[in-house]
């Protein structure tokens, strides 16, 4: 009786090891972290903005400055190359002036933004 009682001890913590250990690391997407730093080259004051930000006071860029953002974007595990596209916004005066689309993956650190006045520029790295 009592090896009976052992044996099954032992085959439920293997089963509670088995299952903590192949549930908690299975994501079939990963989560990374991208800096983009947007720089108003312009001489007047800009909003530069990503994805998920709307134009605000708090991405008003006087001319010559800059700002950094850090986006957490999504990417599937058995892909992790698969590009996904992420936005980068300027405007002036509650108007959309332009945007330029970035392709990012697992391998991107960073995206760097310029706005001369005319002409948005973005790259990655």
């Amino acid at each position: 009786m009592q090896s009976k009682i052992k044996f099954f001890v032992v085959l439920a913590t293997i089963a509670l090891l088995f299952n903590s250990t192949a549930c908690d690391d299975y994501s079939p997407t990963i989560n990374i972290n991208i800096v983009f730093t947007l720089s108003n080259g312009s001489g007047l004051e800009t909003h530069m903005w990503v994805d998920g930000e709307d134009m605000s006071p708090s991405n008003k860029l006087m001319s010559g400055t800059s700002r950094s953002k850090t986006l957490s974007v999504t990417v599937t595990k058995d892909k992790p190359t698969d590009y996904t596209r992420r936005t980068v916004y300027v405007g002036r005066n509650g108007s959309r002036l332009g945007y330029q689309e970035v392709e990012v993956n697992c391998l991107t650190k960073s995206v760097t933004a310029f706005y001369d006045g005319t002409y948005l520029s973005c790259s990655v790295k």
